[in-house]
């Protein structure tokens, strides 16, 4: 570190996501999603690594996910494959099988359900 300066380091961890992409922890992403961005917010929009143990699978489904939620929060539009068309540029090679691609959908679906179910409340 440069100067003696301190750098705070928040850790997520997602336990049980199979490496071949089959999501059953939809909820467990969807909390970290929110947790990061309520850090990100606190913290002044800081870095943000992403990893897994293939580089291209998991977090690559993760990252598209929450770019397409974020894109869904600012501009009104669900495109995942356009979030993965640009993120496949930097990383070639990201999401690969079509359950990991299913997977995507999944959490994006389940994240606008949340809203679906406060909308049947009408006065």
């Amino acid at each position: 570190m440069k100067g003696g300066s301190r750098h705070k380091v928040v850790q997520y961890q997602i336990t049980g996501w199979e490496p071949n992409g089959e999501v059953t922890c939809h909820q467990a992403i969807l909390m970290i999603l929110e947790e990061m961005n309520k850090t990100q917010r606190r913290s002044g929009n800081t870095s943000i690594v992403v990893h897994c143990s293939d580089t291209v699978g998991r977090s690559a489904m993760f990252c598209a996910a929450a770019t397409t939620i974020n894109k869904c929060k600012t501009e009104g539009v669900i495109d995942v494959f356009q979030v993965l068309k640009s993120q496949r540029i930097q990383k070639p090679g990201s999401v690969q099988t079509v359950e990991q691609y299913k997977g995507i959908f999944e959490i994006v679906q389940i994240y606008l359900d949340s809203f679906m179910l406060y909308s049947n409340f009408s006065s």
